[in-house]
């Protein structure tokens, strides 16, 4: 059986897309997590949430315990208040 080897600028360049269309994903749906996730972090992977927490520390746990990988997941704070971004 062949052996694929991946290119590690190849495999960046995909997980760094993946994260990129996540965080559009996130801004895009940001006024309904408001209303579901008040002031608690979310963890997102291909444009679904997985898990979400007030406490960073305990969602990291339950993600370590289930994900060996975080380079696919996002991890986002949803502030209740409006934000403002200023670029």
């Amino acid at each position: 059986m062949p052996i694929t080897v991946l290119n590690p600028d190849e495999e960046m360049r995909r997980v760094n897309l993946e994260i990129s269309e996540c965080q559009k994903w996130i801004i895009n749906n940001y006024q309904d997590f408001q209303t579901k996730y008040p002031d608690e972090h979310i963890a997102v992977h291909n444009k679904q949430v997985i898990d979400h927490d007030k406490d960073i520390q305990i969602l990291l746990k339950r993600l370590g315990a289930q994900y060996w990988d975080f380079r696919h997941i996002s991890i986002r704070f949803i502030s209740k208040e409006k934000v403002t971004l200023v670029i």
